[in-house]
C-alpha cells in the first residue's frame, strides 16, 4: 500500500505535489558538542539541539504521466528533478517545504529543506525509483 505523502511550499505555479511513496524513514537525533581532553575523559556540552532527517522513498513515472490525487497532482521524474533542482524558475530549495504524511487519520506536518535527489531507473518501462532526503524540524 502506497502511503499519502504531500510535499507543498508557498510561492507561485504547482504548490503542492503527492509523493508515490513506499516507505518514509524518521530521525530525530541529538548531537552534543564532543571536547576530548589528554588524560581524561572528553567534555560534553548539550545544547540541547535536535536534529530532524527525513527520507521518502517510492516509485515514480516518467515525465508527462501526471495524474491527480483530488486537486493535487502526483509528483513523476521531471516534478521531482524540478523539486530537487536549485537553478528551477520556480525554486523548490530556497523555500520552506511542509511535508505531510495524511496515511493516517491524525496526520504529522514537518517544515523542511530538500538535501538531496536520487533517481535509479527500473527495469520496467518508464518507472524510477527515487529517495527524497530532507532536513527540517517538527512543526
Amino acid at each position: 500500500m502506497a502511503l499519502a505523502i504531500k510535499i507543498a511550499r508557498s510561492g507561485t505555479g504547482i504548490t503542492a505535489y503527492m509523493l508515490q511513496a513506499g516507505s518514509i524513514k524518521i530521525q530525530h537525533t541529538r548531537s552534543p558538542i564532543v571536547v576530548p581532553m589528554p588524560g581524561t575523559s572528553p567534555i560534553l556540552f548539550d545544547l540541547g539541539q535536535w536534529k530532524l532527517s527525513i527520507t521518502v522513498s517510492g516509485t515514480t513515472q516518467f515525465t508527462g504521466h501526471n495524474e491527480n490525487d483530488g486537486s493535487i497532482p502526483i509528483a513523476d521524474r521531471d516534478d521531482l528533478e524540478l523539486i530537487a533542482d536549485p537553478t528551477a524558475t520556480t525554486p523548490w530549495h530556497n523555500k520552506t517545504i511542509t511535508l505531510t504524511d495524511d496515511t493516517n487519520s491524525g496526520a504529522t506536518a514537518y517544515t523542511v529543506k530538500i538535501a538531496g535527489l536520487t533517481l535509479e531507473k527500473q527495469d520496467v518501462k518508464d518507472y524510477y525509483s527515487f529517495t527524497l532526503a530532507m532536513v527540517g524540524y517538527l512543526n
